[in-house]
């Protein structure tokens, strides 16, 4: 695989405690850092489709967020661990497209 090098700079405790980590996890600096920037990456993108949706249904994130916390506030465990939802969790918040 072809790699591409790279300099950072970086806070001297935060460079410890990647090193630090990376060792806890046998693996090289490099590969944590890749795995780091890959995450950020997907967070970016998530964050960008969140937005889109919240436009295509006339809300925002943040109440989304707030819908999505007040639905697992309601859950409820039944079974060996299957989720289910009160009937109150199931139904739309006023104002919800």
């Amino acid at each position: 695989m072809a790699v591409e090098k790279l300099s950072v700079s970086l806070d001297p405790a935060l460079a410890r405690a990647i090193k630090e980590a990376a060792e806890l996890n046998d693996e090289s600096v490099s590969a944590f850092m890749a795995a780091a920037a890959k995450q950020r990456l997907r967070n970016l993108l998530m964050d960008q489709w969140l937005q889109e949706e919240a436009v295509r249904l006339g809300t925002t994130v943040d109440e989304m967020a707030d819908r999505g916390d007040e639905i697992f506030r309601n859950a409820t465990v039944v079974g060996p661990g299957a989720p289910h939802l009160e009937e109150s969790a199931r139904q739309p918040s006023e104002g919800a497209a």
